[in-house]
């Protein structure tokens, strides 16, 4: 298993069914650290087009997670 599919499964966890509020809200203090700090760096970095490359691939991949929930909820 990759780190990132620990990453993402860990979390899923933490946040589906917390079972110590506590470590809960850590690891969504965590992620908001983290998202804060990319966008930091995505803004500095010398490649100035990184940031917007990177929220179209952010937006595209929210769309179809979203579209996927939505297909099976409708049993498609």
């Amino acid at each position: 298993m990759s780190v990132s599919q620990w990453l993402k499964l860990t979390v899923i966890d933490a946040l589906d069914e917390p079972h110590d509020e506590a470590f809960r809200d850590q690891v969504l203090a965590d992620l908001l650290f983290t998202k804060i700090a990319l966008d930091g760096w995505l803004r500095t970095h010398k490649d100035k087009e990184l940031r917007d490359r990177v929220v179209v691939a952010y937006q595209r991949r929210i769309r179809e997670y979203r579209e996927r929930k939505t297909a099976k909820r409708e049993g498609r």
